[in-house]
């Protein structure tokens, strides 16, 4: 099976073994597959999108399938890894990968995109990569993630290290007592026991050489002895408290070195030269992820090996100092014992929040790799980065980020919180629930918006393009009448009893692109057909449903822009509506349209902008 791709008069076959050809992002192109056998409906699957091939020639021994001619990398960047399905085809076949060189990126963007989605998802407790449970009250997180367990890792073992003195000098113990027979001394103590045995053994007896040897008096008589019983006091550190440190010391150790082997596999990602060549304006990155990755594996490593370290030094402490017996995963409970000492109780605390961190996997690795080594629309990095950029500003205002979910909007209603579904690994939570005070902020990251149908829900969203229609979710998706906004926000009032709805959609454009193209529709002279502009497709193209009554326009549509700015803003005018009357204006009039700035350039100004925006909306939704 050979699959060659067609670029500029260039053929460039595609490869699993040796380096990826390199396919110019904005340039046309065709597809020509040559099989040894016939099959039926075949189709290349490239990232998320579906080519599909065509049977062009046949000599009986060989089969040529072509695809037509398009640009299907327009705004994908990196490796890109090409599969094939076809009839009678159980799963997807890898014939190799390609490496897409990027007219529109360049790498500063690329790279503060990255380093904040990475930074901003671990401080907002991943809510993009890695899976998070919620606990049942709300802002308390359960992690399931690797190097959040590694983190904690590392805290746990150095405040053993840092309170070893402690341990050492207020160790949990019971106290024994042991009974001996040793040689007797006038310092002795004699207690009733060692009377008792005396008695018990009256042969030991003799009469006393002094008075202060004499251990009893019978009428004139005295005695004393040579042996005598008494008890010595053992301190016993083999108790249940010290083994809950020990086993957990020990089950490091042992996540330690497993995680050591798994990294081996890691470390075969390649360091490429650090710097990135140029094609006749195009930009080839993938040297530049590479390192990017290694980066964060290196990171991982060095962290794992100072955990290492540090928990051989903890074992050599505690077997020297607190020896125990080792039983293996020997969970804290608190005692009597721990209670009455500080440095245990925080100890178990810390102890028993590990024990219940999940973490199988480098999950944060395979999830940078998902990301960054198959084919990916800058569209859609710069999507994420919106995405992240609204959740830090919300949290920066004081919202609490109290459920996150993957919601099937493959299904009617598609924005029913209820209707959760399986989210798959390389993919973002799209349903984010916040709150503060009286107010709820619902954010849906590219929901589906159908036409109306019977028993639609109150308060759903549909599309006024289409006819009602009571197609299956599936069958009207697949069928492209559907609309499927970036961002849907929803502000509810629960005192009030009011909830406000916009959409944002995210363009990686400049200021003037964005106005001029992106928010108008456009009439296409050459297709006999218009482009539809956002103002058209959302606003006026999509209705809140109102059961009892008519329903709602949507309260706003926003969309971002990543360089450039307006003019004279005072006399801006977007869709003839004056800055006056905008979401920053003196009187905000709903329903906004507006243009927002998020862009990687300026990381400030970037956080600035967009807490602005969203505090902004927040406050003109309690109106």
């Amino acid at each position: 099976m050979d699959l060659w791709i067609t670029q500029d008069e260039s053929e460039h076959k595609v490869s699993a073994v040796e380096e990826p050809a390199r396919i110019m992002e904005t340039h046309p192109l065709f597809f020509k597959l040559v099989l040894n056998e016939l099959i039926y409906d075949p189709y290349l699957l490239v990232g998320s999108s579906e080519i599909k091939l065509s049977l062009e020639d046949s000599d009986g021994e060989k089969f040529t399938y072509v695809s037509n001619q398009g640009k299907y990398f327009i705004n994908n960047v990196g490796v890109a890894f090409i599969d094939i399905e076809y009839t009678g085809c159980e799963h997807a076949r890898r014939i190799g990968y390609v490496n897409i060189l990027s007219s529109k990126i360049t790498t500063d963007r690329l790279y503060q995109m990255l380093q904040y989605i990475c930074k901003v998802d671990t401080k907002l407790l991943h809510c993009c990569f890695s899976k998070t449970l919620i606990a049942a009250g709300g802002s308390n997180f359960e992690h399931i993630d690797l190097q959040h367990k590694l983190i904690k890792t590392e805290s746990i073992l150095q405040f053993i290290w840092d309170n070893k003195e402690k341990f050492r000098t207020q160790p949990c113990k019971r106290i024994h007592t042991k009974e001996v027979i040793r040689n007797y001394s006038p310092k002795d103590a004699i207690d009733d026991r060692s009377y008792e045995w005396l008695f018990s053994n009256i042969d030991q007896l003799h009469s006393s050489p002094s008075p202060d040897r004499t251990i009893i008096k019978f009428f004139t008589k005295e005695f004393s002895t040579e042996k005598i019983l008494s008890a010595e006091v053992h301190e016993d550190t083999d108790v249940f408290e010290n083994q809950v440190i020990l086993a957990f010391v020990i089950a490091v150790k042992k996540f330690i070195s497993e995680l050591k082997i798994s990294a081996s596999d890691s470390e075969k990602i390649s360091r490429s030269k650090k710097y990135v060549k140029n094609y006749e304006g195009f930009t080839d990155i993938a040297p530049y992820i590479q390192n990017f990755v290694f980066e964060k594996i290196s990171k991982r490593k060095n962290l794992i090996n100072r955990i290492e370290a540090l928990c051989d030094s903890c074992l050599k402490f505690l077997y020297k100092f607190i020896p125990c017996s080792y039983r293996n995963n020997s969970r804290p409970r608190v005692t009597q014992y721990v209670v009455k000492r500080a440095h245990y109780l925080q100890l178990f605390k810390l102890i028993d929040g590990w024990w219940n961190i999940k973490a199988s996997d480098f999950s944060e690795d395979n999830e940078l790799e998902h990301l960054l080594y198959s084919v990916q629309s800058l569209d859609k990095v710069y999507e994420l980065y919106v995405l992240l950029s609204l959740l830090e500003s919300a949290a920066d205002l004081g919202y609490s980020l109290d459920a996150t979910s993957y919601l099937d909007f493959l299904s009617k209603p598609s924005m029913n919180v209820n209707s959760e579904a399986e989210r798959p690994g390389n993919e973002a939570f799209n349903y984010y629930k916040l709150n503060q005070g009286d107010l709820q902020v619902e954010i849906y990251y590219e929901p589906i918006i159908y036409p109306l149908y019977d028993d639609m829900h109150d308060r759903e969203l549909y599309i006024l393009d289409k006819i009602p229609n009571e197609s299956s979710a599936e069958k009207l998706t697949n069928s492209k009448t559907i609309r499927t906004p970036d961002y849907i926000i929803k502000v509810k009032d629960k005192i009030r009893m009011t909830e406000q709805v916009y959409v944002l959609d995210a363009k990686f454009s400049s200021y003037e692109t964005v106005l001029y193209q992106r928010l108008p529709s456009k009439s296409n002279q050459q297709y006999g057909r218009a482009s539809v502009g956002l103002v058209d497709k959302y606003l006026h193209g999509m209705r809140v449903n109102n059961v009892n009554s008519r329903s709602d326009l949507i309260d706003g549509i926003f969309a971002t822009y990543i360089s450039g700015f307006p003019q004279n803003i005072q006399n801006r005018k977007i869709q003839g509506v004056n800055y006056y009357y905008s979401l920053f204006g003196n009187k905000p009039t709903p329903p906004f349209i507006d243009l927002i700035k998020i862009s990687p350039n300026q990381e400030d100004q970037k956080s600035n902008d967009c807490k602005k925006f969203l505090s902004k909306l927040l406050e003109c939704s309690t109106f």
